[in-house]
């Protein structure tokens, strides 16, 4: 597997078009739920773009992840929306999960371009990141040579209305040139 640079990173992120994809998803709200860990996106997210898994030369949008998402757990998804009170069509769940795992795609990307700059900072130590960590709260490890372990956990600004009202501010970060 050879991982993308963080120029090839930087380019992609460059051509995400952050406010139509904010368009499409900002309203729909329905599977903000704890998501099972058998259909969080985290596994294929890192999977995709920190390891580049399947030795792409250029990452995926979204829509080409999500089928890839989909397809990975399409049956424990099935199993979650009737856990849930969803019924096996309800289209509300599949707009809403759509939503959500682009909510995770998009943070996720975040914490992967700053891996890969750690990665030149830190030319000389091992630098991981994985759903396993990110599970523990360990966005990006640094193993320096000495063994010295350094764990970073990476933190975003939102503009979601309801997670301003919660912290109680309104920042904005600036990703590839798009206020998020």
């Amino acid at each position: 597997m050879t991982q993308f640079s963080r120029e090839q990173f930087e380019t992609f992120l460059a051509m995400v078009d952050l406010s139509a994809y904010r368009e499409r998803f900002i309203k729909i709200k329905s599977v903000e739920m704890d998501l099972h860990k058998s259909i969080h996106a985290l596994e294929t997210i890192y999977k995709e773009y920190w390891d580049n898994g399947n030795n792409r030369i250029a990452p995926l949008m979204f829509d080409e992840y999500y089928d890839i998402y989909l397809s990975s757990c399409r049956n424990e998804i099935e199993k979650f929306k009737v856990e849930k009170g969803f019924g096996s069509d309800c289209e509300c769940f599949n707009r809403g999960l759509k939503a959500r795992i682009y909510r995770t795609w998009t943070a996720i990307l975040t914490q992967i371009q700053a891996g890969l700059v750690a990665k030149e900072v830190f030319a000389n130590d091992k630098i991981e990141m994985s759903a396993e960590l990110d599970y523990k709260k360990v966005d990006i490890l640094i193993i320096k040579q000495n063994g010295e372990r350094i764990e970073i956990q990476v933190k975003k600004d939102t503009n979601r209305s309801e997670m301003r009202r919660m912290i109680g501010h309104g920042t904005e970060t600036e990703i590839a040139g798009e206020k998020y």
